[in-house]
Parts: C-alpha cells; sequence; structure tokens
C-alpha cells in the first residue's frame, strides 16, 4: 500500500511505500505551522478606586466623569489603594455661550492634562463645569454669552471655563484666570465700531476681532487655535481644539470629537454668527457649536445656533441675523482620571 500523508499543521512526515512489486509511493509530509503569542492590552481588571464610568484601556484603569461625583479609594481586601500611585487626569472646564444676533461665538473652557501623586485612602469630590448660557437679543445687555463654569478635582486642580461671545452692547468675555480657558468672539461696538475678541488664560486662544462694519461675529478661541476674525457678511469660525492624550485614547470610547484619522479632540471654539446672509462660521474641530442658519419664522420663530458639544469643553455658535435670533449654549466640562490596573 502507499504511504499515508502526514497531517496538515502539524509538520508530520509521510508514510514510507511498500516495498514489493507493484511499487507503492511514499505519503506526502504534513504542512508547518507557526504559533504567535503576545500580551492584548488589558480589556478588564479589578479597579482600585469608585466613582465615574469606569474602563479599562492599554493596562490602565480609567475613570471618566461626564457629571458631578467623588473619586475615592478603595480602602480594604485585596485590591485596596495603599502606597502612593502617580494618577493621569485631563480636566476640561465648561465651555462659554455664544451671543445672539449677530454674535460672536463662545471660547472654549480650559483643556488641562497633569498628573499627581496620590496615596490612599482618599475621597475627592469632582465637579463638572455647565456650560455659559447664550446671548438673545441684539442691541442689549442679554446678548452677549456668559462665560462656562470651573471642572474641580478635589484639591488637586481648578480649571476654568471659556470666555462668552460678544453682542452688540457687551464687548466678548474674557477667560484670564492663569487656570483660564479661551475668550469668546466679538461683535461690533455701539456704532458699528470695530472690537476685540476675548482674551485667554493660560490653556486657551484669544476669541476672534470684529473688524470692520456689516461683518459676522467672530469665532470663539479653541484650545489648540485662536478664533477668526469675521469678514464681510460672515462669521469667523472657531479656534480648533486639541487631542485627547494618549492614555485616553481607548477606540471603544465615545468621548471627545471625531477628527482627522479617528482622533477624538476637546476644546474647539464656537463659530460666529452672519451679518445679513445664511454663511455662519463654523465651530472649530472639538467640540464648538457652529453660528446656526435661521429656521423659517413661521415654523421655528426662536432659532436657536448650535450649542456646544456636551462634555468637550466646546463654545456655543454666535447668533444667525434675525430678530429674537438666540446664540448656543457652551458644551459641558469633563474629567478624566486613569492610573495602572
Amino acid at each position: 500500500e502507499s504511504g499515508e500523508n502526514g497531517r496538515q499543521g502539524l509538520g508530520g512526515g509521510g508514510g514510507g511505500g511498500g516495498g514489493s512489486p507493484p511499487s507503492r509511493s511514499g505519503g506526502v509530509g504534513g504542512s508547518g505551522t507557526v504559533v504567535i503569542r503576545y500580551q492584548l492590552g488589558s480589556s478588564s481588571g479589578t479597579a482600585r478606586a469608585t466613582g465615574g464610568a469606569i474602563s479599562f484601556y492599554n493596562g490602565k484603569t480609567i475613570h471618566t466623569f461626564t457629571q458631578p461625583g467623588t473619586f475615592a479609594s478603595v480602602n480594604s481586601g485585596p485590591n485596596a489603594w495603599q502606597a502612593s500611585t502617580t494618577v493621569e487626569y485631563l480636566a476640561v472646564g465648561g465651555g462659554g455661550g455664544g451671543a445672539g444676533q449677530w454674535g460672536g461665538g463662545g471660547g472654549a473652557g480650559a483643556v488641562v492634562p497633569g498628573s499627581t501623586p496620590i496615596s490612599g485612602p482618599f475621597s475627592h469630590s469632582v465637579t463638572i463645569g455647565n456650560g455659559g448660557s447664550s446671548g438673545y437679543l441684539g442691541n442689549d445687555p442679554s446678548n452677549v454669552g456668559e462665560n462656562g463654569e470651573n471642572t474641580v478635582f478635589g484639591s488637586i486642580i481648578t480649571v476654568k471655563g471659556g470666555g462668552g461671545g460678544g453682542g452688540e452692547a457687551t464687548g466678548a468675555r474674557s477667560s484670564s484666570d492663569p487656570n483660564g480657558g479661551s475668550g469668546g468672539g466679538a461683535q461690533r461696538a455701539p456704532g458699528g465700531a470695530p472690537s476685540s475678541g476675548g482674551g485667554s488664560g493660560t490653556y486657551g486662544n484669544d476669541g476672534g476681532d470684529y473688524s470692520s462694519p456689516q461683518n459676522g461675529g467672530g469665532g470663539g478661541g479653541g484650545a489648540g487655535a485662536e478664533g477668526q476674525t469675521s469678514s464681510s457678511g460672515v462669521g469667523g469660525n472657531g479656534g480648533d481644539g486639541v487631542q485627547i492624550p494618549s492614555t485616553f485614547r481607548d477606540p471603544n470610547s465615545s468621548v471627545g470629537v471625531p477628527g482627522p484619522g479617528g482622533a477624538h479632540y476637546v476644546g474647539g471654539g464656537g463659530g460666529g454668527g452672519a451679518y445679513s446672509n445664511n454663511a455662519p462660521g463654523v465651530g472649530g474641530a472639538g467640540g464648538g457649536g457652529k453660528g446656526g442658519a435661521p429656521a423659517p419664522a413661521a415654523t421655528h420663530p426662536e432659532a436657536v445656533a448650535t450649542p456646544g458639544i456636551a462634555n468637550t469643553g466646546g463654545g456655543g455658535g454666535g447668533g444667525q441675523y434675525s430678530p429674537n435670533q438666540k446664540g448656543g449654549a457652551g458644551g459641558t466640562g469633563l474629567l478624566l482620571i486613569a492610573y495602572p490596573t
């Protein structure tokens, strides 16, 4: 009889053929195989602290706070937090609100990465900054957007919100505190005079200016770039945000705004509203709202510009030219915390 073939994938030799006539063929050797072993990133584990939404990525435990809460150590059992451990964090303040009619865009809240050693036991309260409220009427003090509120990580850090967009009666608001974010975009001063965008703090950029009559509102500053100056009839674009640090770039996470190459961003400025047409500025990458075109008065008389995206600290968009046009509110802030699993 002919020899049996070796089994595929095991590298076995083929059997020999019979020796007497008629001759029999030998079996064919089995194919080889390669086995590769490697460590997968951790997708599960046991947290050593409580608070926020807990996930596991690349050997780290991540706590995501999108609303107020408490970051507290586990103080008993095998997973107790005992020795000093360095935690990484990303804190984002609330975005500034966009102004109303012809309004400037809101500035992004401060975006602050950092790290700190923490020893157990501990309990740190977390406050997530709300976005600033939006402006409403045209030539009226109520037109201006309000500043975003602070995000607080216990006694470790407090980061400020972004500046509100400026209106015709009230200038753009600044966020010039050392831990402040970006300034709001400008709108014309009374009588159509030029005006400057709001100033920024350490963790932001200035809002866009208003340069001449019949321009739209300036764009709000973003964490990564200044807001743009408005041009004839058109609102300035909001400044771009910044990419979330690599520690927190879990592909399964929905935190932040998708950007180029699949990256996620936070801290974009709001776009300025248009002066007299449907060409408002657009929000920057990372959560900025964009100036909203007015909806038909018969069906939606209280048209509202696009708000900053929640939990990105994005600025709200400036209001379009339209009676009773509202700006967009700023986006809420965020706190991310990570430590070795």
